[in-house]
């Protein structure tokens, strides 16, 4: 691949996840909005791929890894398996691209640079 077709990977994972829908164990439907990097004030299902690192196969191709972030509802129990739920969802809408999906884990968003509040999110990873 070239460094336009690793943008263009981030791009598919734009894609493949705005307006993305599906309904949770507790019987809310969902709906992604998927941004090509953070959006400015990121909301609750808000997604984006951010680069780890790029692997060079050979000379003229290489395997890009995203951590695709998905912002959750705040106020959400982790108790309740629903970030779980979240994350197998996207997982599995990512997987149709042909990637390669990796773990999952719990993170804090900081926001406003790093000075605002922490807001609870899943980092998933994928490799294209």
């Amino acid at each position: 691949m070239t460094v336009l077709e690793q943008s263009n990977t981030r791009d598919l994972v734009r894609t493949a996840l705005d307006g993305f829908e599906f309904d949770l164990p507790d019987g809310r439907t969902c709906t992604v909005r998927g941004f090509a990097t953070m959006p400015p004030a990121p909301q609750p299902l808000d997604a984006w791929p951010q680069w780890e690192q790029t692997e060079w196969v050979n000379a003229y191709a290489h395997r890009t890894t995203w951590g695709v972030v998905v912002l959750l509802p705040q106020g959400m129990p982790e108790d309740t398996g629903l970030d779980d739920a979240i994350a197998a969802h996207i997982g599995a809408q990512l997987a149709q691209l042909g990637a390669v999906i990796g773990p999952a884990q719990p993170i804090g968003l900081r926001t406003n640079g790093g000075t605002g509040p922490t807001l609870p999110a899943v980092s998933i990873t994928v490799v294209i």
